[in-house]
């Protein structure tokens, strides 16, 4: 049986978080002033309009069209993997083909671990833990898998209300990690916190919140090889993802 990765929040990911687990890419300490300035000034960014000349990702689906931009600057590394998998065309093969209700819409979740991959074609990439880039609803990002390859072809699409138990976790946590400004702000925007620094996010989404929507509403039903996923009934195909310079 195959194994998939598991994007479902859990109270056991606290030991993670407080360990301060990020890969390649390990966080910096940070004065509890500093951490709460980054966090409302670049949570600011990350959900400001894209300017004339940012790099912008278009997916195309029958059920419309979702623009989000990439942060070049601050997950260089990752933006690329994924630029160069959408200016290949790849995507045009693939859909949204795993969907968890008020949380997620994945893209090529049937890509999770390939059974048969050459070892020397392996790429195992960083995860970029910018900080002040948050999982807010609308925020695109990689699938990163501590010690195991998965493939970097996976995204997903954050689309859900924050939990009790994700806003319980931020207080546990404290404001060292969140300010109480940030905790509210996950209340009213939605997200998942606990997925900060355990993925790299590469985009926000700025336009196609309602198409976003309603993938997360199609029916769904539980994946064969893992019963806490969910495939929809009816995986919704991309015609494909281009890469723009917004105008």
């Amino acid at each position: 049986m195959r194994k998939t990765i598991h994007l479902v929040p859990q109270f056991l990911l606290i030991i993670f978080v407080i360990m301060g687990l990020s890969g390649c890419g390990q966080r910096v300490n940070k004065t509890l002033s500093e951490t709460n300035e980054a966090n409302e000034a670049l949570t600011l960014f990350q959900l400001q309009q894209p300017k004339e000349g940012d790099e912008i990702a278009i997916i195309e689906t029958e059920l419309g069209t979702i623009k989000f931009k990439l942060f070049t600057d601050l997950s260089p590394q990752c933006v690329d993997i994924f630029r160069n998998y959408a200016i290949s065309d790849y995507y045009s093969d693939v859909a949204f083909d795993r969907i968890e209700p008020g949380f997620i819409n994945q893209i090529d979740y049937k890509a999770t671990f390939p059974d048969e991959v050459d070892e020397a074609e392996k790429m195992f990439y960083p995860l970029e833990d910018a900080l002040d880039l948050k999982h807010i609803k609308g925020a695109v990002s990689l699938i990163y898998q501590y010690g195991e390859y998965a493939s970097p072809s996976l995204a997903f699409v954050m689309s859900g209300e924050v939990s009790q138990e994700e806003l319980d976790l931020m207080a546990y946590l404290g404001e060292e990690s969140y300010s109480k400004d940030m905790i509210a702000f996950y209340r009213e925007s939605g997200g998942m916190p606990s997925f900060d620094g355990r993925f790299t996010v590469i985009g926000q989404v700025y336009e196609g919140y309602d198409v976003l929507e309603a993938i997360n509403q199609l029916p769904v039903e539980e994946a064969a090889d893992n019963k806490s996923h969910h495939l929809p009934k009816e995986p919704l195909a991309i015609k494909r993802i281009t890469i723009e310079k917004y105008k």
